[in-house]
């Protein structure tokens, strides 16, 4: 549920960035013939360019990670398929116009950084069985990240190399899923998502401190 209503908030805040009067300025499709490609998130590259986040693949046997690069007018500069066995929800840049995504794997959080060029330049497993949905730059350099993990929430603090600086779950008496964050003018953070009390879902946000 969280990963196709942050995909619809993408999608409306993206509207507008390619619209003017109702206007479509371009559209694109991207994809090779009987693949199977999806796209999960977007941003800028720093160099007036932009990164598409998916996967390929429909099991963790044969998923890669799937990351596009595009000009402002959506022509394809590069793409590339990381054979990592995880999967890529969200996507960040970083402050050398690569970017850093997140996602899941069979039984881990995974995190993967590249360069302008698609180069690999780390990669990182936690020993949390979570999913993340979103992860967001930060001032000082890191990142902030959330998602869900067992039947609670989670909020998570990494660095610039992808070390963990802090891991907090959200404990809920029946289900919590954590799908955006961001960071605030006090250098805190606020996060949201939804809680099943008992059996209806309702909205739920969170405001952290640094730590």
């Amino acid at each position: 549920m969280i990963r196709q209503i942050k995909l619809i908030l993408t999608l409306i805040f993206l509207i507008p960035l390619f619209c003017h009067a109702q206007s479509i300025i371009w559209e694109k499709l991207y994809g090779y013939p009987h693949s199977d490609e999806g796209a999960y998130d977007v941003c800028t590259s720093g160099d007036e360019n932009f990164f598409v986040v998916g996967n390929s693949g429909n099991n963790f046997l044969n998923g890669r990670i799937y990351v596009l690069k595009l000009n402002q007018y959506g022509d394809t500069l590069w793409t590339r398929k990381y054979n990592t066995g995880h999967y890529a929800f969200s996507v960040a840049s970083s402050k050398d116009c690569g970017c850093v995504m997140t996602g899941q794997g069979i039984d881990s959080l995974y995190t993967l950084k590249i360069d302008c060029d698609g180069n690999i330049l780390w990669q990182k497993t936690y020993p949390f069985g979570a999913i993340c949905f979103d992860i967001q730059k930060v001032s000082d350099g890191g990142y902030i990240m959330c998602g869900y993990i067992l039947f609670n929430g989670f909020l998570m603090k990494i660095d610039s190399l992808g070390n963990t600086v802090w891991f907090r779950e959200y404990i809920a008496s029946n289900q919590m899923g954590l799908g955006s964050c961001i960071e605030t003018y006090d250098n805190g953070y606020l996060t949201g998502g939804y809680i099943r009390d008992p059996d209806t879902l309702k909205v739920v946000l969170i405001k952290v401190n640094n730590s």
